[in-house]
């Protein structure tokens, strides 16, 4: 038995199940309770792996709810685990202390698909826009993509540096096509 899976199988026992149905075949997938995905996370990071990619799908056609998905790497050795959320429930417990980089897949997950990480730092959209209607989930197998999306009024909650000596650059299209342009001259 590999690494990773020895990490699992030992840091959870019973409740991690292993899930023959993944493919490629060769990449191990475990699924395991909803309140345990924050714990595993933290187990797999003591033993040296790093958090490759982390993602939501709408499985409520098959009954499911929403998948939580963490595919983490160690050499050459994957590991997938996954987790359901319920659909009156879509939350999920946050990586992001334990893997800086769940930090925007946490938010665009949030953004494209509605689920939203439990103790997150960040709660703003990543890629949501400020106008996109309340309730529009693009990747959600509900969301009608056949219809224009209905544009409301909204405001991006910016983060603001404060202190002395802090000023804003205003950086547009133009001045990026500028710099661009120059770089090649």
């Amino acid at each position: 038995m590999t690494t990773l899976n020895n990490t699992i199988t030992s840091t959870l026992g019973t409740d991690a199940i292993q899930d023959n149905s993944q493919h490629p075949v060769n990449v191990s997938a475990y699924q395991i309770p909803r309140e345990r995905f924050a714990e595993i996370a933290k187990a797999i990071k003591i033993a040296g792996a790093r958090l490759v990619a982390e993602w939501a799908t709408d499985e409520s056609p098959l009954g499911r709810g929403f998948g939580i998905y963490a595919c983490y790497a160690k050499d050459s050795e994957y590991l997938i685990v996954k987790t359901y959320a319920p659909l009156e429930d879509p939350t999920f417990p946050s990586l992001t202390k334990k893997f800086v980089s769940a930090y925007r897949f946490e938010r665009q997950m949030r953004s494209l698909m509605g689920v939203v990480p439990v103790g997150h730092p960040d709660p703003r959209p990543w890629i949501k826009h400020e106008d996109w209607p309340e309730g529009a989930y693009p990747l959600r197998k509900t969301f009608d993509a056949s219809k224009a999306m209905p544009r409301v009024k909204g405001e991006y909650r910016f983060i603001k540096a404060e202190g002395e000596g802090v000023y804003e650059i205003p950086v547009g299209p133009v001045h990026a096509g500028i710099i661009e342009r120059s770089e090649k001259i």
